[in-house]
């Protein structure tokens, strides 16, 4: 299955192309990929909730279709005319699930993720604007122009709340964008330098933490709450949701770029993401973050802490049952800050020992890459940072002990 994949993947790229080339030909090939699990799993969801139709699989058949020849432009070097196929094939899609074939179903709010998608597959970003805006016209067409929806839903729906989601994911995407365009020369640059200096390993470990500044499951699981929010007509709650979610990302831009900060920034951090999440798991979730005897005047290397409280939270997201728990706390001694982090998710034995081949590289992949980073950080800045993983009372205890210095 996995050669499977990679075959769809590699489709159309080519030797000569250069690396941002192919780079887009598999991504195109990565949502047409998508699309095609799309057409297979929903007709089966569709026939067990019995609201399949002919007319549905009669849709679904022409998305199939479409992206096969999406995938045969692609292979013939037709890049640009795929790409503004796929565009319009999914807009037609989605346009016709929530006017016609399943009206009152919130369809429509598929349209939010079409500016970001479009933003990725073009260079420059006339056609994602056009896209844009035309997508928020979509928007609105079931609610008044071809009217599916009951007046009490209509007069709910806030239309600045909605044109601000669809400007949020515009400008939101377009700087990341723009931060990974400056990256990639940035990172070509550096590159070359650490290849002279036989420091290949920290290149590598740069390219990926700069490339992993935007987590893909993060923004779409902040995109679902957002546009869960608008749904219920929450305008405050959508707004307090952004606003603390580009404090979080401000902040994470700018910490990467150190290698040691305060501690007390490090804990503020730590305090906005959690804050985002408890919004996000809503009363499902409580925390406790205490930063105990810890002075304020430190320094620790930075973004350690957050990874592991992410691969928390993973864990804790597959427990389909009662309340979330984490509890985090710092204790510091004479060497060490040491970092706690309980909780009462899916235990970290029974998920690496899990069957399910894509959860188990879900919750290992934060882990390693973080295992693969403070080996190079004590490589080759002499920093050595430890951390291991317990079982105890039913809860996941994990331990991090973390070097610091003392500002005077």
């Amino acid at each position: 299955m996995r050669k499977l994949y990679q075959f769809f993947l590699d489709i159309g790229q080519q030797s000569h192309y250069s690396s941002l080339e192919n780079k887009k030909i598999k991504l195109l090939n990565i949502y047409v990929l998508i699309t095609l699990h799309f057409v297979v799993i929903m007709p089966i969801g569709d026939t067990i909730t019995g609201i399949i139709t002919s007319k549905i699989i009669l849709c679904y058949l022409v998305l199939l279709l479409f992206m096969i020849v999406i995938l045969f432009l692609n292979k013939h070097q037709k890049y640009y005319l795929a790409t503004t196929l796929w565009l319009a094939i999914v807009l037609f899609a989605v346009f016709m699930f929530s006017i016609a074939l399943l009206p009152q179903s919130y369809s429509e709010y598929y349209y939010v993720f079409v500016p970001g998608i479009a933003l990725t597959l073009f260079n420059k970003n006339t056609i994602p604007a056009i896209v844009t805006l035309f997508s928020l016209f979509l928007f609105f067409i079931p609610y008044y122009i071809i009217v599916v929806y009951p007046e009490s839903v209509v007069n709910k729906l806030d239309p600045f709340a909605v044109f601000g989601l669809f400007t949020c994911v515009y400008l939101l995407v377009n700087y990341f964008k723009k931060i990974n365009t400056d990256n990639e020369k940035e990172l070509k640059e550096t590159y070359k330098k650490l290849e002279e200096t036989k420091k290949n390993e920290l290149a590598n470990l740069q390219l990926k933490l700069l490339r992993g500044r935007m987590n893909p499951h993060f923004m779409f699981n902040t995109m679902n709450s957002v546009q869960n929010l608008v749904i219920k007509g929450n305008t405050m709650d959508t707004y307090t949701y952004l606003s603390k979610f580009s404090a979080v990302i401000r902040e994470n831009l700018r910490m990467s770029e150190k290698t040691y900060v305060f501690f007390e920034d490090e804990f503020s951090l730590l305090q906005k993401y959690l804050e985002l999440e408890k919004l996000r798991f809503k009363n499902s979730l409580n925390y406790v973050l205490e930063k105990g005897n810890v002075v304020a005047h430190l320094k620790i290397p930075s973004m350690i802490i957050q990874p592991f409280i992410e691969n928390s939270l993973h864990r804790m997201f597959h427990k389909t049952e009662g309340v979330k728990d984490i509890d985090i706390q710092f204790y510091q001694n004479n060497k060490f800050i040491t970092c706690t982090i309980i909780d009462n998710g899916i235990l970290v034995n029974e998920m690496f020992l899990n069957q399910q081949e894509v959860l188990k590289e879900q919750a290992s992949f934060s882990v390693e890459s973080m295992s693969q980073h403070l080996e190079l950080l004590k490589e080759f800045y002499k920093i050595n940072i430890g951390f291991e993983y317990t079982v105890k009372n039913n809860k996941t205890i994990c331990s991090v002990k973390i070097p610091y210095e003392t500002i005077k």
